[in-house]
């Protein structure tokens, strides 16, 4: 058996002991969740979680295995957390109104800064199951993230991606556009957060303004070429 077979079987055995230790455990939590009569359920208690591990320092309950459950014994090296940037965390933890506004609007200022979209096949309910209980997000079949072209066709309103290839101001305009209610706040507060995603060095970020980079060379060129 040379190496790649050999490492293939590895990963084909630490496979099926996760699997084997899945099975166990729901066999042994079966019967609980089927226990109507919470009085009667058996307390487990943990312990504390203070077995730390010798290689990265983490912190695990006396029953786990720690050289399986962190770093394999100093083998996984993790980069340190890069510090949290001040814009976000204003705007998560502050009292103000832009930062209320923000959370609000969370979802919008996520879906119009976003690379992709997504596509998805969601089944809908049943009429007689309507406004009988709290709305679950169901999807079926494959989900997709389609990526647009580099550049909108007419130029006239890009989407996702295509608003990197612009800067920060123009691309807050065309966001704008399709925020309901939209106010100079929320165009300025666009602005800064395009531009905190530019500063990050966001790979798809670069990768775009590369591109950008590359179409404006070819353009210069055949400029050139035309003179």
């Amino acid at each position: 058996m040379d190496e790649d077979q050999r490492k293939q079987q590895k990963a084909v055995n630490v496979v099926d002991q996760r699997q084997s230790r899945t099975r166990k455990v729901m066999k042994s939590t079966f019967k609980v969740a089927l226990q109507h009569d919470v009085s009667k359920v058996e307390e487990f208690y943990l312990g504390k979680m203070d077995i730390k591990c010798p290689h990265c320092g983490a912190l695990h309950f006396k029953g786990e295995i720690l050289s399986s459950r962190c770093c394999h014994k100093g083998k996984v090296k993790l980069p340190p957390l890069k510090k949290y940037p001040e814009l976000l965390k204003d705007l998560l933890l502050g009292s103000d109104k832009r930062s209320r506004d923000f959370r609000t609007h969370i979802s919008q200022y996520n879906s119009f800064l976003s690379f992709a979209s997504m596509i998805v096949t969601v089944p809908a309910l049943p009429p007689s199951s309507s406004g009988k209980a709290p709305y679950c997000y169901r999807i079926h079949r494959a989900v997709y993230h389609e990526a647009s072209a580099l550049r909108d066709k007419t130029d006239q309103n890009p989407s996702f991606a295509q608003l990197y290839m612009y800067d920060a101001r123009q691309a807050a305009q065309y966001r704008m556009k399709r925020f309901h209610n939209s106010t100079e706040a929320d165009k300025q507060l666009m602005t800064k957060l395009h531009e905190l995603i530019v500063s990050i060095n966001n790979p798809d970020v670069t990768a775009y303004h590369t591109m950008r980079e590359v179409e404006e060379r070819e353009r210069e060129l055949a400029k050139k070429e035309r003179n």
